[in-house]
């Protein structure tokens, strides 16, 4: 059995660039989310929708949890634009954030541009975002 757990000390760290995959890898996670020291699944997914002729990419995650529970999108990321597609992502376990009992996500996603961290809170069987922290390679320029 594989049980994975990373601890952070504050919600606002910094993604430390561990198990970024590009978007068409979509291997499933393997963690135990509910503290019943058995494996759940994380499995990620892709689609796709449009807004006229504009194609919208979004990557989605569904969860099997061992006890054979299942959770369908408990969280959506849109990504990609006219400019830049996204070519990285990670959905990473914390900690218990909230005290629930249920491990907290860290999702990333990034290109040579930008990137956005977001934290997810465990709430019943969906997870709420928390947190959201965007960057660009060009914030130096705004520096004072």
């Amino acid at each position: 059995m594989l049980f994975a757990t990373v601890s952070m000390p504050t919600v606002g760290q910094t993604f430390d660039g561990k198990g970024r995959r590009p978007f068409n890898e979509l291997a499933s996670i393997q963690v135990d989310l509910d503290g019943d020291r058995r494996v759940d699944t994380i499995k990620p997914r892709t689609y796709q929708t449009r807004r006229g002729r504009i194609q919208i990419n979004w990557i989605t995650f569904d969860i099997a949890y061992a006890s054979g529970r299942k959770a369908k999108s408990i969280f959506s990321y849109k990504y990609g634009t006219d400019d830049v597609n996204y070519w990285v992502y990670a959905l990473r376990p914390l900690r218990d954030l909230n005290k629930d009992g249920k491990l907290d996500l860290l999702f990333y996603s990034g290109d040579d541009t930008s990137d956005e961290t977001v934290v997810l809170l465990s709430r019943g069987n969906r997870y709420r975002v928390k947190s959201r922290k965007t960057s660009d390679s060009d914030d130096w320029l705004r520096s004072p």
